[in-house]
C-alpha cells in the first residue's frame, strides 16, 4: 500500500503536515489536555462534554454509560479504541475487554510526571486509567504505511471507536499555507477515514469521529451520505454548540457512525 505522502501531497506539504501532526505527542514533559480526562476541572475538554449530543442519541450522558450499554448489548465487554489519543476517557476501564489508544507516542509517562504525584482525583484518575492491565497504547505513526502494518497486526475490532485529534483538525492547523485548498487534502483524509473504519466492528460498531474543519457542512454531508450507501452505516452529524468549541469562524463538527 502507498503512502498518503506519494498519493495525495506534495513533499513539502506532507513534511509541514507530519511535524504539525506530531506536535503534541513530541513536546516531552508535557501533558495533552485534550485527550479528555472525565474529571479534569476543563470539563470543556473531556470527550463526555464536547460529544454529549451525540451521547444522547443512545441514552447516555457519558462514553462510561456507553460502554455500559453496548456491554449489555453485545453480551460481553466491548473492545474500544481511541485514535489519535492516549485512551484517557473512561473513568471504568474494567467495563471494557481492551481500551487502546493509538498515538505517535505513548505519553503516560508525561501524564504521570505531571499530576502523578498529587493526591487529588485528577491524579487518581490518571493512575488508574494508566495501571489498568487492559490498556495498552500503540505507538504508530498513522500517516505512514509502516504506522497502520502496526495498527493492523494488532487485528482490532472495536467496539467502540473515537477519534478526536483536535489540532490537526482545526483550520488554521490543517493546510500547508493560506494559499492550500481543503481540496488539497481531501484524498489524504478520506484515505484515513477508511483506514480507520477497517479497524471497527461492521456488525454492532459505534464510531465518533471529529470532522476536519477545511470542509463545508455541505461536501461533509456528501461524504458521509455516500458512504453510508457504499458501507451500510448510519450517520448524524452534530455542531458543537458551545463558543469554547469555536476556531477561526468554524464551529466544531462531529460525526456518529452506527454499523448494524
Amino acid at each position: 500500500m502507498s503512502s498518503p505522502e506519494s498519493e495525495f501531497l506534495s513533499r513539502s506539504k506532507f513534511v509541514f503536515l507530519r511535524k504539525k501532526w506530531a506536535e503534541p505527542d513530541s513536546r516531552q514533559g508535557e501533558s495533552w489536555d485534550f485527550d479528555g480526562i472525565p474529571d479534569s476541572s476543563d470539563r470543556w475538554m473531556s470527550y463526555d462534554h464536547e460529544m454529549r449530543e451525540g451521547l444522547a442519541t443512545f441514552g447516555c450522558k457519558s462514553f462510561d454509560a456507553l460502554v455500559v450499554s453496548l456491554k449489555n448489548k453485545l453480551g460481553r465487554k466491548p473492545v474500544v479504541v481511541d485514535v489519535m489519543g492516549g485512551a484517557y476517557f473512561l473513568n471504568k476501564v474494567e467495563n471494557t475487554s481492551a481500551l487502546i489508544g493509538v498515538r505517535v507516542h505513548d505519553k503516560d509517562g508525561d501524564f504521570i510526571d505531571v499530576y502523578g504525584n498529587s493526591n487529588n482525583q485528577l491524579s487518581k484518575s490518571y493512575l488508574k486509567i494508566t495501571k489498568a492491565l487492559n490498556r495498552k497504547i500503540i505507538e504508530a505513526d498513522i500517516l505512514t504505511s509502516s504506522g497502520w502494518n502496526l495498527i493492523r497486526r494488532e487485528n482490532l475490532s472495536a467496539d467502540l471507536l473515537l477519534c478526536r485529534p483536535v489540532g490537526l483538525f482545526d483550520n488554521h492547523r490543517a493546510m500547508s499555507s493560506v494559499f492550500d485548498a481543503p481540496e488539497i487534502y481531501a484524498g489524504m483524509y478520506a484515505s484515513l477515514f477508511r483506514r480507520m473504519l477497517s479497524l471497527v466492528n461492521r456488525k454492532n460498531g459505534v464510531v465518533f469521529t471529529e470532522v476536519p474543519d477545511i470542509f463545508s457542512n455541505k461536501m461533509i454531508e456528501l461524504f458521509f451520505s455516500e458512504q453510508d450507501s457504499n458501507i451500510g452505516s448510519q450517520t448524524t452529524l452534530f455542531t458543537v454548540p458551545d463558543r469554547d468549541y469555536s476556531w477561526g469562524g468554524l464551529k466544531r463538527r462531529y460525526a456518529v457512525i452506527r454499523f448494524g
